[in-house]
């Protein structure tokens, strides 16, 4: 049987993202991909599971973390 590759450009029209998170989410793991040498392609069939699956859980955003009732700058506002 032979499963068809997409491309990270496919990949990223099917999941409405630019080519370049796709290229980050299978550096990073977050996306299932397959390595042929330098390039980078993805089953289509895994990539629908992980769609189905609700994908992989979010990544929170690189920066500082700012709670209730404290500021950047350490202090407690009163």
């Amino acid at each position: 049987m032979t499963e068809r590759l997409l491309t990270p450009e496919e990949v990223g029209r099917l999941l409405a993202v630019p080519k370049s998170w796709v290229y980050g989410a299978a550096r990073t793991g977050q996306l299932p991909a397959v390595r042929l040498g330098r390039y980078v392609r993805f089953r289509e069939a895994t990539i629908v599971e992980w769609l189905e699956k609700g994908s992989s859980p979010t990544v929170a955003a690189a920066g500082p973390t700012v709670t209730s009732g404290s500021q950047a700058g350490g202090r407690d506002e009163a």
